[in-house]
């Protein structure tokens, strides 16, 4: 790339074009671009240049010509901060190679660079998606010794890890420095501790997460709503269920096919023939169209009420609209049974209103 000796253009100017090639996935010239500035000695790259350019690498899984460069600007002295490396090591955490991540992490506090609240976030968040909780719990640690405000993002991130692998009191524990500290539990933060206690058998403290959340102005989600149906079906707690199913809908959330089929699953365990029923016809009604699992659990809970006929015996054409990678609405799947079901003609829709 070729400049013009009497308009050399200045280090904003040449980031912005140097993130635009990037943007447009023209990495190339990007990369001519950072060259050039090198060589001719025009202006110097800066950290935000280094750090888009690493960017830019890594989105295209070039991760080894990132870290090329990131070792090169180094050996230069012109990296100033710890953006660059906190861009690489993101992302070979992002590949499950954690391994050049920790020395990633190691080899800028070896260069004297000093991590950021950024730089330890993103060590936490890929530690906990890789499995690495004992190595992100140290780092949040030191995050917090250092002196860095940990973020909700970072309190979410472990709390969700922590119960992933079933340590539901280090999870409470973190969520208790919350609630008593200066970064107060969101929605996302209720619905980790919810889930898991309910996991956990204690539903008294799951309910009372609830009912605290409430009363800290925190609304139910869409998620709140589906992890509550999802285990009060799963406990045989119908009643609730169809009670937090009611206010799902008045709240204004569509039900999804996992709480059609969380609901439905829960009928059939307690024999409630008529409850499943009046459901499908709700869903039908809603014209929703149906995933595998939902469709496997409709027709396993139509085998348990169609005296004795084989519903999935009459479904060739679906069968074949299934394996194309197709879907079906469930009226349609409905009208395909109706002659094996007569119960599906005249629907009892008393049970669930919506």
């Amino acid at each position: 790339m070729m400049i013009d000796k009497d308009k050399k253009p200045d280090i904003v100017t040449c980031n912005t074009v140097l993130r635009g090639f990037c943007d447009i996935g023209r990495v190339d010239g990007a990369m001519k671009l950072f060259n050039s500035m090198l060589l001719d000695k025009f202006v110097e790259p800066n950290s935000w240049t280094i750090s888009t350019l690493v960017q830019g690498l890594c989105r295209e899984g070039n991760l080894k010509q990132a870290e090329q460069i990131n070792r090169r600007m180094a050996e230069l002295k012109k990296l100033k901060d710890v953006a660059p490396y906190t861009v690489l090591i993101a992302a070979y955490l992002k590949a499950g190679n954690v391994k050049k991540a920790m020395n990633l992490w190691r080899e800028l506090l070896e260069l004297g660079l000093v991590p950021d609240s950024r730089a330890y976030s993103a060590m936490i968040d890929g530690l906990c998606r890789c499995n690495f909780i004992n190595i992100a719990k140290g780092i949040f640690t030191k995050m917090r010794t250092h002196g860095h405000t940990t973020s909700l993002i970072d309190y979410n991130n472990l709390m969700a890890a922590l119960c992933q692998e079933s340590s539901l009191e280090q999870a409470r524990a973190m969520f208790g420095d919350m609630v008593n500290g200066s970064c107060k539990p969101d929605v996302v933060s209720y619905n980790i501790m919810i889930q898991s206690t309910f996991k956990a058998g204690d539903i008294e403290s799951a309910n009372k997460l609830l009912v605290d959340m409430q009363q800290r102005g925190l609304n139910p989600n869409v998620l709140t709503f589906s992890i509550l149906i999802s285990r009060f079906s799963k406990l045989g707690l119908m009643e609730e269920a169809k009670s937090i199913f009611e206010r799902m809908n008045k709240s204004g959330f569509p039900p999804s096919v996992f709480v059609y089929d969380s609901l439905l699953k829960g009928f059939k365990a307690e024999g409630k023939t008529e409850e499943i029923l009046n459901l499908l016809h709700k869903i039908a009604d809603a014209g929703v169209l149906l995933d595998a699992e939902l469709t496997s659990t409709i027709l396993t809970c139509l085998c348990d009420i169609s005296d004795g006929h084989d519903v999935l015996t009459h479904l060739p054409s679906f069968t074949q609209e299934k394996s194309k990678g197709s879907s079906i609405r469930c009226d349609e799947l409905l009208a395909k049974l109706q002659d094996i079901v007569p119960m599906l003609q005249s629907p009892v829709r008393q049970s669930i209103q919506i």
